[in-house]
C-alpha cells in the first residue's frame, strides 16, 4: 500500500455521531468526514463509521510498523555485514569460536529477514 497517497488527509481524530435512529456521521472537529446512511438491510451502519472513524490511527500506525521494519532490516543488514568482515584470527576467543558464532547469528538474522519479508 502506498501510504503516500494518503498524505493531506483530514488529521484526526474523527468520531462517530448518530445524526438519526438510523444514520451515523463520520466527523471531525470541523467537518462531516462522511455519512452512512441506508435502508433496513444496513445494519452495520455504526461498524462501518466506526471503522472509517479509526482510518486516521490505523495508518499513524501502518506508517509507524513500517518505519520501524525499515530501522530493523538496517539493523540486521549491519550486524551481518560486520559479522561478516573481521578477519576472525584477529578475535579473542580464535576463528573456530567465531565461526561457530557468525553461523548461529547469520541463521537468525535470515530468519528474521523471511519473517519481516512475510516469507515466514
Amino acid at each position: 500500500m502506498n501510504t503516500e497517497q494518503f498524505e493531506g488527509h483530514t488529521p484526526g481524530p474523527w468520531e462517530v455521531k448518530l445524526c438519526w435512529t438510523d444514520a451515523y456521521m463520520v466527523v471531525d472537529s470541523h467537518e462531516v468526514i462522511c455519512s452512512l446512511t441506508g435502508n433496513k438491510d444496513s445494519e452495520n451502519r455504526k461498524e462501518w463509521a466506526e471503522l472509517i472513524a479509526a482510518a486516521p490511527d490505523l495508518l499513524a500506525a501502518l506508517i509507524k510498523e513500517r518505519e520501524e521494519v525499515k530501522w530493523l532490516r538496517k539493523t540486521i543488514e549491519r550486524a551481518v555485514s560486520t559479522l561478516r568482515s573481521p578477519d576472525p584470527d584477529d578475535l579473542e576467543d580464535g576463528p573456530y569460536y567465531h565461526a561457530e558464532m557468525l553461523s548461529f547469528t547469520d541463521q537468525m538474522i535470515c530468519y528474521a529477514l523471511d519473517i519481516l519479508e512475510g516469507k515466514e
